[in-house]
């Protein structure tokens, strides 16, 4: 061993150091979305939608999490899908995934 043990990282701090970016900016994109919302006058600022924007922005960190890791991207792709999903939304995914699968699908209809 060429390195001290007081000198390794546990391995949840390694993760830790990674994932506290990509759910600070999922949060934030999150947050500007529902600010949009609330600029057009579609709902208010304090209330039960700002805790719902909450609870979206943790799924999705996690699915941008687990896009990630199965991609194996850098720090800065991680910043960058977390943002861009934080940003779409369930619904911006949805609509993304079906629009996908409709050009896919070229000899039904």
């Amino acid at each position: 061993m060429d390195k001290p043990p007081h000198e390794f990282e546990p391995q949840w701090l390694v993760a830790l150091k990674f994932w506290w970016p990509v759910a600070v900016l999922t949060l934030y994109a999150r947050i500007l979305w529902h600010r949009n919302l609330v600029a057009k006058g579609d709902r208010q600022f304090w209330g039960r939608e700002l805790i719902w924007e909450l609870v979206t922005a943790g799924l999705c960190f996690v699915i941008s999490m687990g896009i990630v890791d199965y991609y194996g991207f850098s720090i800065k792709g991680a910043c960058a899908v977390g943002t861009v999903i934080g940003w779409l939304g369930p619904k911006g995914l949805q609509a993304i995934i079906l629009s996908a699968f409709k050009a896919g699908n070229t000899k039904g209809t």
